[in-house]
Parts: structure tokens; C-alpha cells; sequence
């Protein structure tokens, strides 16, 4: 048998830090739960403090709001939030309609003057109104969000799997950001939350890459090639890695491994093309850059290269054949290819 998914939270039994946070009744998951249920659903709560317990469930409309809330809610209390922060919204945030509707419900219904039922829902109201402003303040706030999502990755109860994806996003947000460095930084705590997965070692590399260390950037994209071998993407990353390390034949290897696990990747023959061709590997570098323009026919780099095979080999018809096409949709990179290929401007006058 495999091992459990973890859907649930355990009531009894010791939890798995890489699924569970936290035991069923445990006090950190009651403490989740009631924030949960204020962040959702506020106006509810606090208007138990308004309705009287004989105009709780008095018709039917409110017993229906009530019976269709409980299951939500019971669902949101038992389920495992297993990834993101800072517990499934948008699942566990249903039972919020339903007790808005019975709050409602509760509050046209009172037995007392209009000038209360309105007090009230102008309390309830504005309280609603200043929950929501404090929440649309905090994440509008670039700044103050990630700060906020920073902390309760940090302090939080989460569970392993929940933590290396809570980082792993937050990484790729500072890698957009072009924050390489606090990029890395998140990617290599998802890493020591998860290091068995893959993608996080590729995003690390990335990241080293980015920074110019790439004895660094090598190491992790080997090891997620470790983990899954034919994950193409790591072995061309592995594979311009290399170059820039000064290792041309390893590059070559890794380069082509992926182009054999991904044939229909333009990108991955373009690298293996130009690899080729910076070691003098020309009529390899024209058999990949072929196979690359048949995918990509409009990339003006893969036009490029595949000129400079061509005019390297001495097929100066060919090279013409393909300029023609490049300046067709690309006239800028056409010119500037004739600049650097003397040999080519004798041939297209």
C-alpha cells in the first residue's frame, strides 16, 4: 500500500511532519481555525452578540443557512491544509455565504425596535468594513505582504510540504522581482523542507545561475537530475552551466541528453546548436539548428547560428537561403549578421 495522502487531519495518531501541522484538536489547529472563521466570516460572529437565542434557528430560512454552513465548516475543521499559506481559501472559505445569509436572516428577524436591528447592523457593518480595509491595507502593500507571508513561514505551525511550497512561492515572487539573492535564500529553505523535490533544486540553480555561481548552479542542477533523470529541463540547464564553467564536452553531453528527452524543445536545439558551434562542431551544430528552425522558424537566433554553421561548412547557398528568410522577419538581425560574416555579404550581393 502507499503511504496516506493525507486529506485529513489525524485525531489520535502521531501527525507526519511532511503532511500534518498539527493533531485534529490540537490547540494550534482550534487557533487556525477560529482565525480562519473571523478572517472569513467576522459579521457572523459578532452578530451572536445581537440576536437573542430564541431567534437563532426560528424559521426555516435560518435552520437552512445553518444546515448548509455545517458541513462547509465541518470540512473546513477536519481537512489538512497540505499546501500554501495560510490555509486553503479558497476551499474553506465556502461556509462564510451561508452564516452571512443566517446573520442576515437573524437580524431582519428581532423582536425589538427598528432603531436596534439598525444600531446593530450598523455596528456589524462597520466592523465588516474596517476588517476588510485592514486586510486590503496589509496586502496592497507589496512590502507588508511579503513581510507578512516571510513571517508565518517562519512562525507558523505548517507542515513540511506545506512550508517548500509557502517558500518556493515566495522565492519565485523575489526571483520576478529580480531579488536573486533573497530568491535563492527562499528556494534553499525549500529545499531543506523538501529536499527530494526536483523543481526546488532547478529553481536554486536558477537563482546561481542568475549570480554567476556556477559551480554552485552545477551542483544543484545535478542533483535534481539525481532525483529525476529525465527531467529535460535540468539537463539543459546542467548543460549551459557547464559551458560557463569551461567544461565544453561535458556541456555538449548534458545539452544533448535533453534535447533527447525533449526532441520538440527549439530551445534546447538552439543551446545544443550554439554549443556545437562554439566548439567547431559545425555540421552537428547545422543538424540541431535545422531541427530548431523546423520548430521555431521565426527565431532570429536559431537563424543566426544556423547561418554561421552553414558559412563555416562553406554551404554559402544555404547560409544565403536562410539570411534571406531571417531578414524577411527579422531585417535588423539580418544586417547584423552580415557585419559579423564577412564571407556572407560576397554571397548575397
Amino acid at each position: 500500500m502507499g503511504q496516506p495522502e493525507g486529506h485529513l487531519l489525524p485525531l489520535l495518531a502521531s501527525p507526519q511532519p511532511d503532511l500534518h501541522a498539527y493533531r485534529l484538536l490540537d490547540t494550534a489547529h482550534l487557533l487556525d481555525y477560529i482565525n480562519l472563521l473571523l478572517l472569513v466570516a467576522p459579521a457572523p460572529f459578532l452578530a451572536l452578540f445581537y440576536v437573542r437565542s430564541r431567534d437563532l434557528s426560528n424559521s426555516e430560512e435560518k435552520r437552512f443557512a445553518l444546515v448548509t454552513a455545517l458541513p462547509l465548516l465541518l470540512l473546513a475543521f477536519t481537512a489538512n491544509a497540505r499546501i500554501g499559506l495560510f490555509r486553503d481559501w479558497d476551499a474553506f472559505s465556502l461556509g462564510a455565504l451561508p452564516l452571512a445569509i443566517w446573520a442576515g436572516l437573524a437580524l431582519s428577524s428581532r423582536q425589538d425596535r427598528l432603531g436596534g436591528t439598525a444600531r446593530a447592523g450598523f455596528v456589524l457593518g462597520g466592523a465588516a468594513l474596517i476588517h476588510t480595509g485592514l486586510w486590503l491595507g496589509v496586502n496592497s502593500h507589496d512590502g507588508m505582504a511579503v513581510a507578512r507571508f516571510r513571517n508565518a513561514l517562519e512562525y507558523a505551525p505548517l507542515s513540511l510540504r506545506a512550508s517548500a511550497y509557502g517558500w518556493e512561492t515566495l522565492g519565485a515572487h523575489e526571483r520576478d522581482s529580480n531579488a536573486h539573492e533573497s530568491a535563492l535564500c527562499a528556494y534553499q529553505k525549500a529545499i531543506s523542507c523538501s529536499p527530494t523535490n526536483p523543481r526546488h533544486w532547478v529553481a536554486a540553480g536558477d537563482q546561481q545561475f542568475a549570480l554567476g555561481r556556477f559551480d554552485q548552479a552545477g551542483h544543484s542542477f545535478e542533483q535534481a537530475i539525481s532525483i529525476r533523470p529525465t527531467l529535460a529541463y535540468a539537463w539543459n540547464r546542467l548543460g549551459v552551466t557547464q559551458a560557463h564553467r569551461s567544461r565544453p564536452e561535458e556541456s555538449l553531453t548534458a545539452l544533448g541528453r535533453a534535447t533527447e528527452l525533449a526532441p520538440d524543445d527549439a530551445g534546447f536545439l538552439y543551446d545544443l546548436c550554439l554549443g556545437h558551434n562554439r566548439a567547431g562542431h559545425y555540421r552537428e551544430a547545422l543538424s540541431a539548428c535545422e531541427r530548431a528552425a523546423a520548430i521555431s522558424p521565426e527565431s532570429a537566433h536559431v537563424r543566426n547560428q544556423l547561418i554561421a554553421a552553414a558559412v563555416a561548412l562553406g554551404q554559402l547557398e544555404l547560409a544565403r537561403l536562410h539570411y534571406t528568410e531571417l531578414r524577411r522577419f527579422d531585417p535588423h538581425q539580418a544586417d547584423r549578421i552580415v557585419r559579423i560574416l564577412p564571407r556572407l555579404q560576397d554571397t548575397i550581393k
